[in-house]
């Protein structure tokens, strides 16, 4: 089978040094566009979040809940029976998040963070069995315990997620 490419004005062929060539700039450009296209769709969803509130899925953030924010906004959806689900502040737990904030923010690092956090007994979501960092990726080779004590991966805005 003849492979036709349009930028060669004709026939493909894998033997020519110029035409494997141009391939090699062809797919460097189409990865280029998946990695912008890729950007492109992590931002709006990262802007839905800021702007409406609305939570992508998965397990919410410390010091928040997910509620009912009534029907999908998208029709089709809705009339699926889709909900719209956002964030909403949880504030038993939205006081410790200021803590950790302001303790980080008064320089203390997220170990002393987390030694403080144990010392008064501050409870800790628990994790399912699975480690977390503070910015909610999985990490590989850090387990922490599931008992109920706060870990430096606890810890939302210490150093090891300051950076992202």
């Amino acid at each position: 089978m003849d492979l036709w490419v349009p930028e060669l004005g004709g026939k493909f062929e894998a033997r020519n040094p110029s035409h494997k060539m141009l391939m090699s700039v062809l797919g460097g450009m189409s990865e280029s566009e998946r990695q912008h296209v890729q950007a492109r769709v992590r931002a709006a969803m990262d802007a839905q979040v800021v702007t409406e509130g609305r939570h992508q899925g998965g397990r919410a953030p410390y010091g928040y809940v997910v509620v009912d924010a009534g029907p999908h906004q998208n029709p089709r959806k809705a009339a699926e029976g889709y909900r719209l689900r956002v964030l909403a502040i949880e504030e038993a737990s939205a006081e410790v998040v200021r803590r950790i904030f302001a303790e980080y923010l008064d320089g203390r690092g997220d170990r002393a963070i987390a030694h403080g956090l144990n010392r008064d007994d501050v409870p800790a979501r628990p994790r399912g069995g699975r480690t977390r960092t503070a910015t909610g990726s999985l990490t590989a080779g850090r387990a922490a315990p599931c008992d109920g004590s706060w870990t430096t991966l606890d810890t939302p805005g210490t150093r090891s997620s300051a950076g992202t």
